[in-house]
């Protein structure tokens, strides 16, 4: 389970590096350290991302609901 959760954010890290919103930084250490920043595209993205959210959260009983509503109907 954890080579696949590590699998999974490292494609996701190296996906949002490609697509610009992300930089990498190997320090060679001991021990090594890899350290992600966002760039500005990156930081562009964050009140947006802030905004969903806070959306998300106001929305999470009626999300929750019909989550339910479409599990119980299977």
């Amino acid at each position: 389970m954890a080579t696949s959760c590590s699998t999974f954010l490292t494609k996701n890290l190296r996906s949002l590096e490609r697509d610009g919103y992300l930089t990498r930084e190997v320090d060679p250490g001991p021990p090594i350290a890899v350290r992600y920043t966002l760039t500005d595209i990156g930081e562009e993205l964050l009140p947006l991302l802030k905004a969903l959210t806070v959306w998300a959260a106001s929305r999470h009983s009626d999300i929750a609901r019909s989550r339910k509503a479409f599990d119980e109907a299977k």
